[in-house]
C-alpha cells in the first residue's frame, strides 16, 4: 500500500500530511490525508465537509491548497508549508478501489491461501479507509455497514494473520482467531463500494 521516498516521507512526517493516490473507475486521482492540528489529532482527508476531494493530478491539488479563496483547507498553515517544502510529491499510500469492485466469492473462497494475501489486504485497507471517513463525516450509513459482524471478524482475522504476525508461526496476536462468513463479508463490501459515488468529489 505504501509507496514513498525519504524526502517526501521526511516532509510528510514533519507536517503530518500525506499524499494519497486513489484508482477509481480506471482513473488515478490524488488527495491529502493528515492530522488537523488546528482541531485535534484525528486523521482527516481533504474535503468540502461532506466529500473527499479528488484531483486528477498533483498540480491541481497543489493549486487548490495554495489558493486562499478555497476555504475548506484543514490545518491550512501546515498544509501550505507541506506543499511549499515538498519537491517530489511521491504518494505515501495507494488505494486501488477498482480491485474491490471485482471481488467475488469464487475468487476468495480459499481464504487461507497465502496467494490471496494481496486481495485480502486490499479489502482490509478499503475498510479502514472508510472507517476514517465514517468518523470524519459522521456517516451513519457507513457506520451501520462497517459495524457488521462479518467486517469486524474479517478485520480481526487480517490483523492477526498479516499485520501482527511478523514471523511464520508467530504467537503474537491481540485478537482470538475467528471465522468470518465470506459471503456476508462480500455482500457488505459490495454495499460499501456502492457508497463511493457519494463520498468522493472530483475537483477539475
Amino acid at each position: 500500500m505504501e509507496r514513498n521516498n525519504s524526502t517526501t516521507q521526511n516532509i510528510s512526517e514533519k507536517y503530518r500530511k500525506y499524499l494519497i493516490e486513489i484508482v477509481l473507475c480506471k482513473k488515478t486521482y490524488y488527495t491529502i490525508s493528515g492530522i488537523d492540528a488546528s482541531i485535534s489529532d484525528d486523521d482527516v482527508y481533504l474535503s468540502d465537509k461532506s466529500n473527499v476531494l479528488l484531483f486528477q493530478n498533483v498540480d491541481l491539488l497543489k493549486e487548490y491548497i495554495l489558493n486562499p479563496l478555497n476555504k475548506y483547507i484543514f490545518d491550512r498553515d501546515n498544509l501550505v508549508n507541506w506543499v511549499k517544502e515538498n519537491s517530489t510529491f511521491v504518494p505515501y499510500a495507494h488505494f486501488n478501489f477498482d480491485k474491490i469492485s471485482n471481488i467475488s466469492y469464487e475468487s476468495l473462497k480459499d481464504v487461507n491461501n497465502i496467494d490471496l494475501k494481496e486481495e485480502l489486504l486490499s479489502i482490509f485497507y478499503f475498510v479502514n479507509f472508510l472507517k476514517d471517513l465514517k468518523y470524519q463525516f459522521s456517516n451513519k450509513k457507513l457506520e451501520k455497514i462497517l459495524d457488521s459482524n462479518a467486517i469486524n471478524k474479517f478485520s480481526k482475522y487480517c490483523y492477526n494473520k498479516y499485520i501482527f504476525m511478523k514471523e511464520e508461526n508467530s504467537k503474537l496476536s491481540i485478537y482470538p482467531f475467528e471465522e468470518f462468513d465470506l459471503k456476508l463479508l462480500i455482500s457488505d463490501i459490495q454495499k460499501l463500494n456502492q457508497e463511493l459515488i457519494y463520498i468522493f468529489l472530483i475537483v477539475e
